[in-house]
């Protein structure tokens, strides 16, 4: 599970919502096309995650999240691997879907 303190919770819920409408402000659209497009094609397993890799992008997502302004989560995303920001990548927009899909139960 990934903790987000209060203090950043208003933070987060903002990304999460922006990019709820394709406003993806963590990343830019060539990162977007290299981890969702091009990635897949290269190597369609790629997608499958260790459960290592798994419990290391958790703490990931975490520190990222707890960064105090958009600029610093920024750096902290330029400063990992390639294939850690692929998988931070990829669980983020898996949380923004769950995110979807959530609200649009709650309207129903």
């Amino acid at each position: 599970m990934i903790y987000v303190s209060e203090d950043h919770l208003r933070q987060v819920e903002y990304l999460l919502e922006q990019s709820r409408f394709g406003n993806h402000l963590l990343f830019d659209s060539e990162q977007l096309r290299h981890v969702f497009r091009d990635r897949d094609e290269e190597d369609p397993d790629s997608r499958i995650l260790s459960a290592d890799e798994a419990y290391t992008v958790e703490h990931h997502i975490e520190r990222l999240l707890q960064q105090p302004g958009l600029a610093q989560k920024r750096a902290y995303l330029e400063k990992l691997d390639p294939r850690t920001f692929e998988w931070v990548v990829r669980t983020y927009f898996n949380i923004v879907e769950n995110n979807i899909v959530e609200s649009s139960q709650e309207t129903h």
